[in-house]
């Protein structure tokens, strides 16, 4: 089920909810902002509609399992590669001084 989101902008959601496109975001303690939004929500059905679908396809691309795993497949393979850097570094410091 897609819903739209009115949202504060404090700490991740910003991240989710992109302002205008996939639902609303207001500023943190406005709470006449936040009810107006809602409100606005309510009146406007479609653009609600479209919000929800949008926000639910952003979250599936950011958020999916799949998604996870390829940015932790990525940020392994960069660590392995660093480290394999640093190892060859670090062999070739110790042969020049044995060679030296």
């Amino acid at each position: 089920m897609a819903r739209p989101i009115v949202a504060t902008r404090i700490g991740g959601l910003p991240e989710v909810v992109a302002d205008k496109q996939t639902g609303l975001l207001v500023e943190p303690e406005n709470a006449r902002a936040f009810a107006d939004g809602v409100v606005y929500l309510l009146r406007e059905r479609k653009r609600a509609f479209d919000f929800g679908q949008a926000v639910r396809i952003r979250v599936q691309q950011l958020f999916s399992w799949a998604s996870h795993l390829d940015k932790y497949d990525d940020l392994y393979r960069t660590v392995a590669a660093r480290t394999q850097k640093t190892e060859v570094v670090q062999r070739v410091q110790v042969n020049r001084k044995t060679s030296a």
